[in-house]
């Protein structure tokens, strides 16, 4: 019996060992990929990247002053704007300032959606691409 145990532990070891490694390699391919990209790592970089796109700052500020813009307002916004300005009830400021948009279909902390910048789209779909196909 005490053999068993010993191969059992040794087992476990060795699955733990190899768990670890696996999150290692996916940190380490996250972080090339990330690099690669150029995107933003921290949340102090997000939120200077977010404020840095004159739509998402504007969006802030409504959220910031509490005023959603009026039906009128939305005719003579861009469609990038607009398209911030008909979620108005779905997005948030987190408490370090990232803005957030809260999809309904998601619940829990995965349902805030980070807001990207414009700018930053392109090289974040490539991102999560390479991701999905290592």
């Amino acid at each position: 019996m005490e053999e068993e145990e010993e191969e059992a532990a040794l087992l476990n070891f060795v699955r733990a060992a190899r768990e670890e490694d696996e999150e290692a390699l996916i940190v380490n391919v996250v972080t090339q990929i990330r690099n690669e990209a150029k995107l933003p790592s921290t949340v102090p970089e997000w939120t200077r990247e977010q404020k840095r796109d004159a739509g998402l700052l504007k969006v802030m500020e409504w959220l910031n002053t509490g005023q959603e813009p009026s039906t009128e307002e939305h005719k003579q916004m861009s469609p990038y704007l607009r398209h911030y300005a008909e979620r108005f009830q779905s997005l948030f400021l987190d408490e370090e300032g990232l803005l957030h948009y809260h999809d309904p279909l998601v619940e829990g902390d995965a349902a805030g959606v980070l807001c990207v910048p414009a700018y930053l789209q392109a090289d974040v779909v490539w991102a999560a691409h390479q991701l999905a196909a290592h």
